[in-house]
């Protein structure tokens, strides 16, 4: 039993306006072998996760569109294309969990000494880490490119940008663009809460030992000191991944952004 999913290169013939650039690869939808059956769950996870990282190679190619001066590593174009990378990643991930890790055979040949004890927890922190890097990369994307696009538009912000991540994204939204998004400080608060939680493997501490709530799209997100949060599911991290892609092109669209002169090098394209 195994599973096919077809993740394809394309590769186009060069810009004549901008003769480095490459498109990104395009994802095409998963093809299952009939003697595989996978979980509605993880059929639903990858169909989203295809939709999301299609959707970034769109917003990519729309931005190429209008500004063609636009080079691969500037990093309004390199944040579609981290995002791009990093879903891929996790969908990769979600097909070992429904093909190698629900077939018992696979437990047989590759570990035969676990019991069955060992192989459930070892499926179980698997899928644990799987969402745990799922939204470390939101996360590590989102605060990194934020603190780019600031320095670009003005380099003595919040000390040249190295400031906390809440100054970060406060200054951008609400003193630097011409139009923020609306709900967008909700969402990066709501990250920013979630990834401090992460950092403190699943239980949320504020340094005053307070409770936090985030209200975003009229759910009521609580971070009680000292517990676990128990919100961070599948769907959750999905929301936050479509919310994210739909921001950065927003706020990369927005005037200020988008006349910036030059490129703004993204340093991390290697990365």
């Amino acid at each position: 039993m195994n599973v096919c999913v077809e993740i394809s290169r394309t590769v186009m013939a060069k810009s004549k306006k901008n003769p480095s650039r490459i498109n990104q690869p395009l994802v095409r939808s998963p093809r299952i072998h009939s003697t595989y059956r996978m979980t509605a769950e993880g059929l639903r996870i990858i169909k989203k996760l295809e939709s999301i990282a299609q959707e970034s190679f769109n917003t990519q190619q729309r931005l190429y569109a209008v500004h063609p001066n636009w080079i691969e590593t500037d990093a309004r174009i390199t944040v579609f294309s981290k995002l791009y990378k990093g879903l891929t990643t996790v969908m990769l991930s979600v097909v070992f969990i429904e093909n190698s890790l629900q077939d018992d055979m696979w437990w047989k040949k590759s570990f035969p000494n676990l019991t069955p004890h060992d192989i459930e927890t070892n499926k179980y922190n698997f899928v644990r880490s799987t969402k745990h890097n799922f939204g470390m990369l939101l996360f590590i994307l989102v605060e990194n490119k934020f603190r780019i696009f600031l320095r670009a538009i003005d380099p003595l912000a919040c000390s040249g940008g190295t400031e906390a991540f809440e100054s970060i994204y406060t200054c951008l939204l609400r003193s630097k663009l011409s139009n923020p998004p609306p709900e967008a400080f909700e969402l990066l608060e709501l990250i920013r809460l979630v990834r401090n939680t992460i950092h403190n493997d699943g239980v949320y501490l504020h340094k005053k030992g307070s409770d936090d709530v985030v209200t975003y799209k009229g759910v009521d997100y609580a971070f009680h000191n000292g517990k676990p949060i128990q919100f961070v599911t599948w769907e959750f991290l999905l929301m936050l991944a479509t919310d994210l892609q739909n921001l950065f092109a927003e706020i990369i669209s927005d005037k200020v952004m988008a006349e910036i002169n030059g490129n703004i090098i993204d340093p991390t394209y290697n990365a």
